[in-house]
């Protein structure tokens, strides 16, 4: 079908394939700004075989089914449905300044089944399409279209308005507009390409050291997770079981993604959250009662209780259970641990015993995003007492963040943060940077506008990248919101639907579920994504709006760090908007190269 657009279609037209459109993904849209804009979804049907048919229902569109090779009727989609959702989303949501009803007549939209004759695609759909369509002027855009259609070029027959030139209600506005949600977004054009390193992180992918311990650690941005993923896709190539842990859930799909890059098969690489990992060794040990027994009473215990839980108990009964039944745990020849600031001493003692011997262990950390206040317990004695010899591998520059926010971000640390004993953030010689295009705004507001104005700065910061001076156009997908507090999240997250922006978010009330959330949160997905602080360490994102509720401790202070370290610098700009409620840092925010006040 690209064939043909391609082929038939001026070259006024653009063609998306599968674009993420708020999450949609139709197959194709096609963009003319003079003319209009076009949506197709594409089938294999094989509807000349007679296993499709369609019902009337009660109420409602039609039932389409298909009968399986067992003689039963499965259902299928409607495609009609889509197609009026399509229609509608774009007049309403996309493109806005459409006319709600003379606006329709710029928007067409098609079911194409090229294994299926024309005739047999109009009888199998029309009944679908005569319950959506009440008004015979709008059946010229929407269009049913077979195999004898295409076979002879007939571009006039699948897609009427492809022969115009101009349209009175189509702009270049509308336009752009629409492309914000078309363009394929950074996050899914990285995937195809390997990563890049330097000399020492490529050094630190393919060696070990002599005793299989490294401890590394540098300030945000200077490509530890990168080097831990590196790492874990080299020892899989190798044929080697490897363990990867990090502390929360969605770090771990990130580093998923990127070990692909790497080029290895992630599936043969387990990855765990620490406290996952625990309970797949309980369980392996035969100690599934005694796990259950922690978390008797869990949903009436308080918070300090639980804390002692997680941080001490469940800990200490694994590394307990495999002191005394080391056979019955799957044993690694590398265990690998990401943002170790976030873990303790004892869990790392724990995970030493599933190495086998002539191992490996890394560990990689950054302690000026300490968010849970345990950098104190890695000293160095406990650092010689965890297999560590010799001084940490240092990664002195940050190469993921545009030069004007590493200047900020280590201005930040010496300010807010004097007790890190984490190298600073500093910036790698002129010649090695990409071409610096970058926008930070900060804007100071009352807490009880805290939501509204991170909503509005999320629409905001697309709608004006198209006014910067760049090659290309922000994609919503590309968008992630941050915050420190949950609550806040799911504030934003209602004002962006009640707008008709979708939202990936993991601010669910329920705490399983979000956790769920958590464990489905990827880059990849065609939303505007949300999630905390906390979920996003490690993580890294061309455009970003973080919601500051507070900064009245160094636990919080470092949040704030974590949080505005994660924009990568990218040669089609870069976008960082913080909107802070705490007074704390409004003399920071006055540092910033766009700065305003909201009362």
């Amino acid at each position: 079908m690209f064939d043909f657009f391609d082929t038939h279609l001026s070259p006024a037209w653009e063609i998306y394939v599968q674009p993420h459109l708020n999450g949609l993904r139709p197959d194709f849209v096609l963009l003319n700004p003079d003319v209009g804009i076009a949506v197709f979804e594409v089938k294999g049907w094989d509807i000349d075989s007679g296993r499709y048919s369609i019902s009337p229902t009660s109420s409602g569109p039609p039932k389409l089914f298909v009968r399986t090779p067992h003689g039963r009727r499965q259902p299928i989609d409607n495609p009609i449905e889509k197609l009026h959702l399509y229609r509608s989303e774009i007049t309403q949501l996309y493109c806005p300044g459409l006319d709600r009803r003379a606006g329709l007549a710029a928007v067409t939209a098609g079911i194409i089944i090229p294994t299926a004759s024309h005739a047999a695609v109009v009888e199998l759909l029309s009944p679908a399409l005569g319950y959506r369509v009440q008004d015979k002027a709008v059946l010229p855009y929407l269009r049913l279209v077979g195999r004898d259609v295409l076979a002879r070029g007939g571009l006039a027959d699948a897609f009427p308005d492809a022969t115009r030139s101009s349209s009175h209600v189509m702009t270049s506005e509308l336009a752009d507009d629409l492309r914000h949600w078309l363009v394929e977004p950074d996050v899914a054009a990285e995937q195809r390409d390997p990563p890049f390193l330097n000399r020492q992180q490529l050094t630190l992918v393919n060696t070990r050291t002599e005793n299989g311990y490294r401890r590394i650690r540098g300030p945000a941005g200077s490509g530890k997770t990168m080097v831990l993923a590196g790492r874990a896709a080299a020892l899989e190539r190798e044929g080697k079981d490897v363990l990867v842990i990090a502390y929360n859930h969605t770090l771990l799909n990130y580093l998923r993604d990127t070990a692909v890059r790497f080029g290895c098969d992630p599936r043969r690489i387990t990855w765990l959250n620490f406290h996952s990992w625990c309970k797949r060794v309980l369980t392996e040990c035969g100690r599934t009662g005694e796990y259950s027994a922690l978390f008797h009473g869990w949903d009436d215990a308080d918070e300090v209780t639980r804390d002692r839980t997680l941080a001490t108990a469940m800990p200490a009964l694994a590394e307990e259970a495999l002191r005394n039944a080391t056979a019955a745990a799957r044993r690694y020849d590398a265990v690998l641990v990401d943002e170790a600031q976030d873990m303790l001493p004892e869990w790392w003692a724990a995970l030493r015993h599933v190495v086998k011997p002539r191992g490996e262990m890394v560990l990689v950390a950054d302690t000026a995003q300490d968010v849970y206040d345990r950098r104190t317990r890695w000293t160095e004695r406990a650092m010689t007492g965890a297999g560590f010899t010799g001084k940490w591998v240092d990664l002195d520059y940050s190469y993921r963040m545009p030069t004007r926010l590493t200047e900020l971000a280590r201005h930040f640390v010496e300010t807010y943060l004097p007790a890190s004993d984490s190298p600073l953030p500093k910036s790698p010689a002129q010649q090695e940077l990409d071409v610096d295009v970058s926008r930070l705004r900060w804007v100071q507001v009352a807490p009880a506008n805290l939501a509204e104005v991170c909503a509005d700065a999320i629409s905001e910061m697309v709608v004006k990248s198209r006014d910067d001076n760049t090659d290309g156009t922000l994609a919503f997908a590309d968008v992630v919101f941050l915050c420190d507090r949950v609550v806040d999240g799911r504030d934003v997250s209602r004002l962006l639907d009640e707008r008709g922006v979708r939202i990936a978010g993991t601010y669910a009330e329920d705490s399983r579920e979000r956790t769920r959330q958590k464990r489905h949160f990827f880059k990849g997905d065609a939303r505007v994504k949300g999630t905390t602080i906390h979920s996003f360490k490690g993580w890294e994102g061309r455009a970003l709006v973080i919601g500051i509720g507070a900064a009245d401790s160094d636990r919080a202070k470092s949040l704030v760090y974590s949080g505005m370290t994660r924009l990568k610098a990218h040669p089609r700009g870069s976008y960082l908007t913080v909107v802070c409620a705490a007074p704390e840092l409004a003399a920071f925010g006055a540092l910033w190269p766009e700065r305003e006040r909201r009362s």
